[in-house]
């Protein structure tokens, strides 16, 4: 059955604890699980007799996609009828062990006590919780390999971003160098793509899958390495990921597919395919494609391809990258509802939130009034429809069997997105809802659940900094592109791109620049304007010393 009410009536008019299958239609050992296990007559005898089974698909299903997220695909949860959880388990479970868990739980079917290791936590009064966070963050990193100090080797998109926001720092900078040519290990050097991740802590190791989320994480970040640091190779990789997103996950229509397969053959490991050319590949067939297209991950890969264009001027990615925006937002209903993908039953603050992020970044390259209109939209139902008695951002919204409950790492998203909106659109009400996620966070009641420690320094970092209006003022028939696409490639939350042609200046800028006879760009706050700039090594020594 599917996860919805319907199956916890079921469960509870038969008297049967509920079994979740949650599971990644990209996911090897889902495949495994799926053609074992589940395909075992002994197991489906014994599910059939003792529980109401339930399957879920978690791409289309972020409510449990993000509260499971820690177990990996699959994830195997059982509740009581009442939405209680019992037991959860992460990953294949043989057909053997399966059979014995499931007699347990029919067994026993109280809870189970899930055991942590504890520690001495210091206290979180005063500014120490900044000082704990970060010390998190620095531990969490291996500065030899790049990544985190774990067997599994990735890029998260807001470790870097903190730490390229502080590349001044010499650790912080060589685990940036590190980590992005590490990173170019887990691309397709055949049909371009990134991988998911590697094990056995290095970048060798490859899972094969390949997710529209990823592309989206590795194209932003390798452009925003590009324009802080010089990196040629890092938008050569970035273009060969569009490629492939553009040859195996775009459709006729609108968004993009949602991901690719590891195997060839369902549950069969396929490393072997991958070391082949294009042509011996596509002899043998092309993985399988999830052609779904959900909301966020479309707008992620749609903002993406805008950060293409800003480093490279090629308009073909801003082309796309709008038109994406565009189909998502003819998406949304008169009543300001945003689907995952068809269905209204249920809302995901992940949905609005990252097309309210990509439309911000859109923002920043024109001012066509859509853009801001919809973005104020998106915001006032997130405000509207989300948000809970604390101040904090449900995940969700809809009769699922679940109670609706704020993720911390969403949040601290929210929050960030919210207070550049507040500074973007003058709206006090979103600065004020960024300020109370922040205060929230950072009570007894959550610290110890802020898993997201960059995010978390990051959006303190940015409630308190200088916001900027880089006014672009031109002469009729120039430009200044090269500064305006820089200056979006950096992904600066805190400043906002407006150009002011000087012969149509609106009154509230006629003062400032009404006699100027050439174009430049000003960076203004509300009380002064900087000197004007005019080319590139200008606007890198302001920014480096702002």
């Amino acid at each position: 059955m599917p996860f919805d009410d319907a199956a916890f009536e079921k469960a509870a008019d038969e008297g049967k604890p509920i079994h979740l299958y949650l599971q990644a239609n990209w996911c090897h050992w889902c495949h495994v699980m799926e053609d074992s296990t589940y395909h075992n007559s002994d197991v489906i005898e014994y599910l059939n007799e003792n529980f109401v089974c339930v399957k879920a698909d978690q791409d289309a299903r972020p409510d449990l996609a993000n509260k499971y997220r820690d177990y990996g695909w699959p994830a195997l949860i059982f509740y009581t009828s009442e939405g209680k959880e019992m037991v959860k388990r992460p990953g294949y479970i043989s057909p053997t062990y399966f059979q014995k868990l499931l007699k347990a739980i029919v067994k026993d079917p109280s809870p189970e006590v899930e055991y942590t290791k504890t520690k001495v936590q210091k206290s979180i009064q005063g500014s120490s919780l900044k000082q704990i966070i970060q010390e998190r963050l620095n531990s969490s990193l291996d500065l030899e390999v790049g990544g985190y100090d774990q067997a599994q080797k990735y890029v998260a998109f807001d470790t870097f971003e903190y730490c390229l926001e502080n590349a001044a720092d010499a650790s912080f900078k060589s685990w940036l160098n590190k980590s992005i040519e590490g990173s170019f290990g887990l691309n397709d050097p055949v049909w371009g793509g990134v991988y998911q991740y590697s094990t056995h802590y290095d970048w060798e190791h490859l899972h094969f899958e390949k997710l529209l989320t990823i592309q989206a994480r590795y194209i932003k970040m390798y452009t925003m390495f590009d324009a802080a640091l010089g990196d040629a190779q890092s938008i050569k990789k970035a273009k060969h990921i569009a490629e492939y997103v553009q040859r195996f996950l775009t459709p006729a229509v609108g968004g993009f597919y949602n991901s690719q397969d590891a195997d060839i053959i369902a549950g069969v490991h396929s490393e072997s395919y991958f070391d082949k050319s294009d042509n011996e590949r596509l002899k043998e067939g092309i993985p399988r494609i999830d052609s779904n297209v959900f909301t966020s991950n479309s707008a992620r890969y749609a903002e993406a391809l805008l950060y293409l264009w800003a480093s490279t001027g090629d308009k073909k990615y801003l082309k796309k990258g709008e038109a994406t925006l565009k189909f998502l937002c003819s998406r949304v209903t008169k009543e300001g509802s945003v689907p995952h993908q068809a269905s209204l039953d249920l809302l995901y603050a992940e949905d609005f939130l990252y097309l309210s992020e990509a439309l911000i970044t859109l923002r920043k390259v024109n001012s066509e009034p859509w853009i801001e209109k919809q973005t104020l939209s998106l915001l006032d139902f997130g405000l509207e429809r989300f948000t809970n008695q604390e101040g904090l951002f449900n995940s969700f919204i809809g009769e699922n069997g679940l109670s609706p409950l704020p993720l911390v790492g969403e949040n601290i998203h929210l929050a960030r997105i919210y207070n550049q909106a507040g500074l973007l659109f003058g709206d006090t009400r979103f600065t004020k809802a960024a300020k109370i996620i922040y205060s929230v966070l950072s009570n007894d009641k959550y610290y110890r659940e802020v898993r997201n420690e960059p995010s978390y320094l990051l959006l303190g970092e940015e409630l308190s900094k200088t916001y900027y209006e880089a006014s672009i003022v031109l002469k009729e028939g120039e430009n200044l592109d090269e500064l305006q696409r820089k200056l979006i490639a950096l992904g600066k939350s805190n400043i906002q791109i407006n150009t002011y042609e000087l012969d149509n200046l609106p009154k509230a800028k006629e003062e400032l620049f009404g006699g100027l006879g050439f174009s430049a760009l000003f960076f203004c706050t509300d009380s002064y304007c900087s000197s004007p700039i005019s080319s590139l090594e200008e606007l890198d020594e302001f920014l480096s010393r702002n």
